[in-house]
């Protein structure tokens, strides 16, 4: 990706091809050519059998502003055209204050426990200064909920300057119905034609089904017909009947920065294996075309 976050973790995937070579080692490295500081290196072994290897980089940027990195392959032993062995690519590192509009129906467990981490968190490197800048709504809040927490409003507001100043959008158990139609298409162009964030969040008791003919159910990457529980999860059982499940990271979301929870691969595996089991999950209808799912569940 072009751009990320001061601490995020960058993943550069990349293909290395041999032609016409019988076999060797090849050292490929990541290097900042800014400081010339070599910031990953792996080995492949290329030959005539395996002519083409794909391989990950990765590193955590100690600076934000335009970084130029390049990446590239230790000549082989004998090789002679040595042009196609680099490749250089910029990347933009920002260290600013991300604007979230978190929107909930009920205070469930994960709006006051996101709504208090936005608050808390600081930058990296700047502890002086917030990582996020929050504006929530609470639908089902009391009358004096918005007078008493300085980040709340009342509703999601219908300005266009408004909405598209947020980075990103995040939407529990809520109601549609209480979020006008042209706010949800603001926010549907903000995220599809300007690049802001949007995650949605559900809960054991809520339907995708509601956002079914809204703009905003347009940015989910699953079907909204026919949603419902899955009655194998749903189902009251005593714990030694209780079906179990293990969330693993797919392919695709071995290298997704959200899914990294330790600093290399094989430890953000032991971490996904260590982390206790889900009892509960909710069944879908189908993913819609281009969607792609980052972690499944697997039956223990």
């Amino acid at each position: 990706e072009p751009n990320a976050y001061l601490g995020d973790r960058v993943t550069v995937e990349l293909s290395a091809v041999a032609i016409n070579y019988v076999k060797g080692d090849s050292r490929i490295a990541l290097i900042d050519l800014g400081t010339g500081e070599t910031l990953d290196e792996k080995t492949l072994t290329l030959d005539s059998s395996q002519p083409q290897r794909n391989i990950k980089l990765d590193f955590v940027p100690k600076r934000s502003g335009k970084i130029r990195l390049a990446v590239e392959a230790r000549p082989l032993p004998g090789e002679t055209d040595l042009g196609n062995n680099r490749l250089e690519k910029d990347l933009t590192v920002q260290n600013k204050t991300i604007r979230v509009m978190l929107v909930q129906g009920q205070p469930t467990y994960e709006f006051p426990f996101l709504k208090h981490f936005s608050e808390r968190s600081q930058q990296v490197g700047d502890e002086g200064t917030k990582a996020f800048e929050l504006v929530s709504v609470l639908q089902e809040s009391d009358s004096e909920y918005v007078s008493q927490d300085p980040s709340a409003i009342r509703l999601v507001p219908s300005n266009r300057e408004r909405l598209e100043q947020v980075d990103v959008f995040v939407f529990g158990s809520f109601d549609p119905g209480l979020v006008s139609r042209r706010a949800q298409q603001i926010i549907y162009d903000t995220v599809t034609q300007q690049g802001a964030g949007c995650l949605f969040l559900r809960g054991q008791d809520s339907s995708y089904g509601e956002l079914q003919g809204w703009p905003l159910g347009d940015l989910l990457p699953i079907r909204t017909d026919s949603l419902g529980p899955n009655p194998a999860a749903s189902r009251s059982a005593t714990p030694s009947e209780l079906v179990s499940w293990r969330l693993q990271p797919t392919a695709i979301g071995e290298s997704a920065l959200p899914l990294l929870l330790d600093a290399s691969e094989a430890t953000t595996q032991e971490t996904w294996n260590q982390l206790p089991p889900v009892q509960n999950i909710a069944s879908i209808n189908g993913l819609k075309p281009a969607a792609q799912v980052l972690a499944q569940a697997i039956t223990l």
